[in-house]
């Protein structure tokens, strides 16, 4: 393999691999948000007076997934090889889950009093 191929092989893994970790961790973190905010003061008590709108964490849990699988399925059309597929589903999956923990943390952190509020955060509990 020629180093000009290797350069762009190894440009769009990086590419891939920042873009479906963004993607999959905005998608985690609005399903966090959704799902232990959305029955408390922070967001309005959404589970009570919009359930429609509060079933959108689980699209959301539902979106990551599916963005994930696409992800490996995406690079190994675009490389032709399941090792580079392999190591961007890796660093996609660091990438959000650094985010979900960043954003874990700081609803836990922020947000704590109103949780403990909320019926279904203490029942989880």
């Amino acid at each position: 393999m020629s180093v000009k191929k290797t350069a762009t092989l190894i440009a769009v893994e990086k590419r891939l691999s920042v873009f479906f970790g963004l993607l999959i961790g905005g998608m985690w973190m609005g399903e966090v948000l959704w799902g232990n905010l959305g029955g408390t003061s922070v967001f309005g008590n959404l589970r009570d007076s919009s359930p429609r709108l509060h079933a959108l964490a689980a699209w959301f849990a539902i979106g990551a997934v599916s963005v994930t699988a696409m992800g490996g399925l995406v690079t190994a059309y675009r490389t032709g090889s399941i090792a580079t597929a392999l190591r961007v589903g890796v660093w996609s999956g660091v990438i959000s889950g650094v985010i979900v923990f960043v954003t874990g943390t700081t609803i836990v952190v922020l947000f704590h009093d109103a949780m403990m509020k909320d019926p279904s955060n203490i029942h989880e509990f």
